[in-house]
């Protein structure tokens, strides 16, 4: 048993990332300005906190999606039929997106469910993202409200 739920796993593992990638870019940039590399801890937090709250929300957007328009919908027609073969189920993986239902073999892709996952998150959950992060990492900063609404209104 998991000590704790895959979305969170998912935050966890997002926010070390998101960290990482702030050092990094850090890195870079004193690179860039040839400077000497001075770490500055608090914008790699704000990224870890940010990117901590945000995950959950969106892992369960994208297991919605796939839910609602699976990659492979013959297989999850056959992972959800019942079965009393339980060293199959031991031994099948399990997809997050399947809710933890084993997933035996891929079946065909279907190209249109793609199309619809991509155009549904892009297209919807896209602009709430960008608007989540401007507001979030605004706030973490400090930024005046004013100032995060100023920033919205340019994007």
């Amino acid at each position: 048993m998991a000590l704790f739920p895959p979305s969170i796993n998912a935050a966890f593992q997002a926010s070390l990332l998101s960290g990482l990638s702030n050092f990094l870019a850090q890195i870079l940039a004193a690179w860039k300005a040839e400077k000497p590399f001075e770490l500055a801890l608090s914008p790699i937090l704000r990224f870890f906190i940010f990117t901590f709250i945000t995950t959950p929300p969106n892992y369960k957007w994208q297991a919605f999606l796939e839910s609602s328009f699976p990659t492979y919908p013959a297989a999850a027609h056959r992972a959800s039929k019942k079965t009393d073969d339980i060293s199959l189920k031991e031994k099948a993986p399990l997809s997050p997106a399947s809710g933890g239902v084993p997933v035996t073999e891929p079946g065909r892709i279907n190209k249109g469910n793609i199309a619809r996952k991509l155009l549904l998150d892009q297209g919807c959950a896209g602009p709430i993202n960008n608007a989540i992060f401007i507001i979030g990492m605004g706030l973490l900063n400090g930024n005046p409200w004013e100032q995060i609404q100023w920033n919205l209104a340019r994007v």
